[in-house]
């Protein structure tokens, strides 16, 4: 299992609460009929009910097409983490085999000379 398993999965839950409360609050705003707040949109804003509630459309969609491109740059960034991790575990078993490989070398290179041995 990699590492970043937990996290993909975290991010996944993420997006799918962002998109769920997103279209909860749309339905919201869209739906009701609310006099206050209409009057404070009429007061701030200078604009039409039916005008904010294009506004309030678009702002949802603007955020819910946000969450999923975080989500999917979240994911190649996993992806991208876990390829680099792989690949520093292919070069430290290279480098690992290599030293070992120099320690052989060095060992066949060693030499007594029995002639010289004192008694």
């Amino acid at each position: 299992m990699n590492s970043s398993f937990l996290t993909k999965y975290l991010s996944k839950l993420t997006l799918t609460i962002n998109i769920i409360l997103t279209v909860i609050t749309w339905f919201y705003l869209i739906g009701t009929d609310n006099p206050i707040w209409y009057s404070i949109i009429q007061s701030y804003a200078f604009i039409s009910f039916d005008t904010a509630k294009i506004i309030i459309t678009v702002i949802c969609i603007v955020w819910i097409v946000r969450s999923i491109t975080d989500y999917e740059l979240k994911t190649v960034l996993f992806t991208q983490a876990d390829i680099q991790k792989e690949i520093l575990k292919e070069l430290r078993a290279l480098r690992n085999s290599k030293e070992m490989h120099n320690a052989d070398t060095a060992g066949d290179n060693f030499r007594i000379d029995f002639d010289k041995v004192d008694y």
